[in-house]
């Protein structure tokens, strides 16, 4: 009698794998038959570029994984490339690359599932806001990227999302934190080689100050709730080369937004273990104490020589909550333009990516004296950003999107009682409350690595609650 066949190795929940083992070795043997290819007519390089990476991306995509940890990978670097009037960074390639991969792994699924999540909503009213912007856009034109640019946040989310379902939150989570502190620590060599005479962002470049705010807290979530000296040791370490790295950015933002989730990772820590007496809540903070303190000393002995910029720049800071001088004077400037901007149509806005040009919508704006510096510049202000260019559906949408993230964060975070998850989940939260308070002082989030920073976040959390309710 034959034996049935097992079709669950044809057809089962890895298919992409079987197909990329059994068509490994038919690319290859074209990838090795076809060297003529590179001397056709044309610059030689390019086109050795071109069909290297095509053959690349055939093997790849038969294994969305590890598409997607080389689109992680790839968000580390900026190094943006003019296609057809777009600026095209790595991360935008790999991006497609893991798309790709994706489409193929649940077209080849036997048992398909488009799995919902309660983020979509917001994020495809963000879309329409956009959308619906271009409309009455002062240039259409410059409204095309951006809308683009949410289009593919919202698509990267969605990887996210179905990634993390197959992997595990915990583990593409401590990917990113091992990610950051490894920029991290490269930046504050390069800091000290130079005596800090420069600000340094190494190959992130301005995302660098996106990154380090979010994975501090993160990290400092796993270390607050670490069991083990070692681990304990480990994440302090983590903690401390990326508040290195922060001072060595020189930026302002995420100084702000570590020295007020810290402490709010503290207290919800606190509450969430029921730690109800103050020895127990001193406890807390005296396990950050260690790694804080290296930090603060380390710009304290160092603030009349390579850690001078930082300090001058935070007094500038401290000055500027009575008088706003320097580059917070700026900022106020710009984000008045973006509130003008708002007034002049507060429906749907002055269209995606006009707000560069808003000296011509309001050309009252050109009679500040710092305009000639700053004119071409975001409102350094997320929230006012959507608000002027796309009006209230846009920040409304915006707004939607961060309540309900940071809700669900927060809900997972009450919810969890291993030990264990309990690092993920705060984390995760505290991930999703950076986000909420950061979109009204900072200038990126929804474009660039900064919009895949938060595609990551929200694609987390909506794994995280799918598989936490399917355990259930």
């Amino acid at each position: 009698m034959t034996p049935p066949v097992n079709t669950t190795a044809i057809t089962g929940d890895r298919p992409s794998e079987i197909i990329a083992s059994r068509t490994v070795r038919v690319i290859l043997a074209i990838l090795l038959a076809s060297p003529a290819v590179l001397f056709i007519s044309g610059p030689r390089p390019v086109i050795a570029a071109l069909y290297f990476g095509a053959g690349a991306a055939l093997l790849l995509i038969g294994n969305p994984r590890v598409c997607f940890f080389l689109f992680l990978a790839a968000t580390s670097v900026f190094y943006p490339v003019a296609v057809g009037g777009m600026m095209i960074i790595p991360a935008d390639f790999a991006v497609l690359l893991v798309l790709l991969a994706a489409v193929l792994d649940f077209l080849l699924r036997v048992r398909t599932e488009v799995r919902r999540s309660e983020f979509d909503w917001p994020f495809l009213a963000l879309i329409g806001a956009a959308g619906l912007s271009i409309l009455l856009a002062h240039n259409r034109g410059l409204a095309v990227t951006p809308t683009l640019r949410i289009i593919v946040i919202f698509f990267a989310f969605r990887v996210v999302y179905k990634i993390a379902m197959q992997v595990g939150v915990r583990r593409i989570l401590l990917f990113y934190i091992y990610q950051v502190s490894i920029l991290s620590l490269i930046n504050s060599v390069i800091f000290f080689w130079q005596g800090g005479q420069q600000r340094v962002f190494g190959p992130a470049w301005l995302p660098m100050e996106t990154f380090t705010m979010t994975a501090l807290p993160m990290a400092a979530a796993f270390f607050l709730r670490s069991r083990r000296s070692l681990e304990r040791l480990r994440y302090g370490f983590v903690c401390t080369v990326i508040a290195v790295a922060i001072f060595a950015t020189q930026s302002r933002a995420p100084m702000v937004t570590v020295a007020v989730v810290l402490p709010v990772l503290i207290l919800v820590f606190r509450r969430r273990s029921g730690e109800t007496s103050a020895v127990k809540g001193v406890g807390s903070v005296l396990k950050l104490a260690v790694p804080a303190a290296l930090v603060v000393l380390l710009v304290y002995f160092g603030r009349e020589t390579i850690f001078q910029a930082s300090f001058e720049r935070i007094l500038e800071m401290i000055n500027s909550t009575i008088n706003p001088e320097g580059t917070i004077a700026l900022r106020v400037v710009l984000w008045t333009a973006a509130v003008k901007a708002f007034l002049t149509n507060p429906l749907t806005g002055i269209g995606m990516g006009n707000f560069k040009i808003i000296s011509q919508i309001t050309p009252e704006i050109r009679l500040v004296p710092v305009w000639y510096y700053i004119g071409g510049m975001s409102p350094h202000n997320v929230v006012l950003h959507w608000l002027a260019e796309t009006g209230l559906p846009g920040a409304a949408a915006l707004l939607w999107l961060a309540w309900r993230g940071l809700r669900a964060g927060w809900s997972q975070f009450e919810s969890t009682a291993a030990p264990r998850d309990l690092q993920t989940a705060g984390a995760l939260f505290i991930g999703m409350f950076i986000f909420a308070l950061s979109i009204f002082y900072t200038r990126a989030w929804t474009w660039g690595q900064d919009g895949y920073i938060m595609a990551l976040l929200f694609g987390l959390v909506a794994a995280r609650r799918r598989r936490t309710v399917r355990a259930g």
